[in-house]
């Protein structure tokens, strides 16, 4: 393996580094706290990607045949290909990247929420109540 190509893994191993050092923080945050939100959050930052990540070689697939005039034999992608088509490629792509953007966002959504009413049925207040009065 020669030192371009490694230097060229330097940021992918970073990555894999922070994705591990982040799952590690939820992890202890969770059993800390045994608030669901942080294995939600995890979801959305660190699964969800992945999936993607996972799934793009077969939606790249798919639409590399509809590109070429081919029909894909599965349903979405099937509406871009063939003599007529009903979306263009573009048009299929932009809507799957949204859809995944939407998704994940929809996840960190939940997780802030999950997050927020365990937080807010808290007993005990945060700042003590002696100390509230000074600071209004």
């Amino acid at each position: 393996m020669n030192i371009t190509r490694m230097i060229q893994l330097v940021p992918y191993l970073a990555v894999i580094v922070c994705y591990v050092c982040i799952g590690i923080l939820l992890w202890k945050c969770y059993r800390r706290t045994g608030n669901w939100g942080f294995i939600l959050l995890g979801g959305a930052i660190l699964i969800w990607p992945t999936v993607g990540f996972v799934l793009n070689p077969f939606v790249g697939e798919f639409v590399e045949q509809a590109a070429q005039g081919q029909q894909p034999w599965l349903f979405p992608f099937s509406l871009m290909g063939g003599p007529d088509p009903k979306v263009t490629v573009g048009e299929f792509v932009l809507f799957y990247r949204n859809i995944m953007t939407l998704a994940g966002a929809v996840l960190v959504a939940a997780s802030l929420v999950v997050m927020t009413r365990a937080f807010s049925n808290v007993s005990q207040p945060l700042i003590p109540r002696s100390d509230r009065a000074s600071l209004t």
